[in-house]
């Protein structure tokens, strides 16, 4: 009986791809593009789906916002990468969903999920005002997922080619290297970025 029972869930789990759509709709979109439909063709099953790299593909601010509800119901993601999504702070239309709200919402993903270990914010036009948010990340000292003792504590924050002055990045780096040496685990992990941001 466990082992239909366990058959019944998963065939009752949504695809990546179902649960994508259906948060766009929920957050305004008529229907995601085809292309964006295309980064769930590698692992289409929750279950199974560990890591999403978009490769160039744009998706847009709440296009961002759907794939982080995926993120959330996929139980053993590792990986959130949103590298080249311009992902602005501030954005002048009224009704849009701002910079800032993509990034509150990729900290409470990272800080709640259990298996994620890294976050790829390379490539976006981020600030210090995201860049002290990412350093609250860095901060925590313990994971606030359902199940603590359980959740993988290892992330990794890649910041390069953003705006966030290359002082904060260290200072996130020093708490990142400070957790490696005083929590293991948890240990955190942040990339210094390669170039001097602006």
């Amino acid at each position: 009986k466990a082992t239909v029972s366990v058959l019944y869930w998963l065939l009752a789990m949504p695809s990546a791809t179902e649960v994508f759509s259906q948060s766009c709709l929920q957050r305004g979109m008529k229907k995601p593009s085809s292309a964006a439909k295309k980064i769930f063709e590698g692992e289409n099953n929750l279950e199974d789906l560990e890591e999403v790299e978009l490769d160039d593909v744009y998706i847009g601010n709440r296009g961002i916002m759907a794939l982080l509800d995926v993120i959330e119901k996929a139980p053993n993601f590792r990986k959130i990468g949103l590298s080249a999504q311009k992902i602005y702070n501030t954005d002048l239309s009224p009704d849009s969903i701002k910079g800032n709200e993509i990034v509150d919402r990729v900290v409470d993903v990272a800080q709640t999920h259990p298996t994620i270990t890294s976050l790829d914010l390379s490539g976006n036009p981020l600030s210090n005002f995201a860049g002290r948010k990412l350093l609250h990340l860095a901060n925590s000292n313990e994971r606030v997922c359902p199940h603590a003792s359980q959740c993988l504590q290892i992330v990794g924050i890649t910041l390069d080619d953003t705006r966030i002055d290359i002082d904060l990045i260290d200072h996130i780096a020093s708490k990142c290297d400070k957790n490696l040496k005083v929590f293991a685990p948890p240990i955190i992990i942040c990339i210094r970025s390669s170039g001097r941001n602006r």
